[in-house]
């Protein structure tokens, strides 16, 4: 077996390649083996959904105030405001800030983030946002008028 930095089990075949690969690992130099739960990152639905809601409330605070703002923008703030910034030293000493990335979240910190925005959007802004179930039922009624 490969020795990579890390092995997903979720089968009995991936428990006896990890089996085997621990009975192949030296003893010295010392090892140091780390087990945590596995959690899956972000989904594409959700990730969908953000860039959605986004460009909604991009839309709705450029009809309400004739502010425009990009996407990505918007985006920055809502993450800035929820997600928090990630401050790290550079090789010159300097330090930098970062806003922390979507794409690092799991699914269920992503759907918290997600709530906050809808929140943040109905509360501040005003403006409820689309659910998908909103989404497939307009779609629908749209589908079933042309047909009639």
């Amino acid at each position: 077996m490969k020795s990579r930095g890390y092995l997903i089990l979720d089968s009995e075949a991936q428990k006896a390649k990890a089996r085997q690969w621990l009975e192949s690992l030296p003893l010295e130099p010392a090892q140091m083996l780390s087990i945590k739960r596995y959690v899956k990152n972000r989904s594409l639905s959700q990730n969908r959904l953000l860039h959605l809601w986004i460009n909604c409330i991009k839309d709705f605070w450029y009809e309400s105030t004739g502010q425009s703002f990009t996407a990505e923008a918007w985006k920055e703030q809502v993450k800035q405001q929820f997600l928090g910034i990630d401050c790290f030293s550079l090789p010159d000493g300097s330090i930098a800030n970062r806003t922390r990335r979507t794409r690092d979240l799991s699914t269920a910190e992503f759907a918290e983030f997600l709530n906050q925005i809808e929140m943040y959007s109905a509360t501040e802004l005003g403006l409820i946002l689309p659910n998908p179930e909103d989404l497939y039922y307009e779609a629908l009624m749209k589908t079933t008028k042309e047909n009639q």
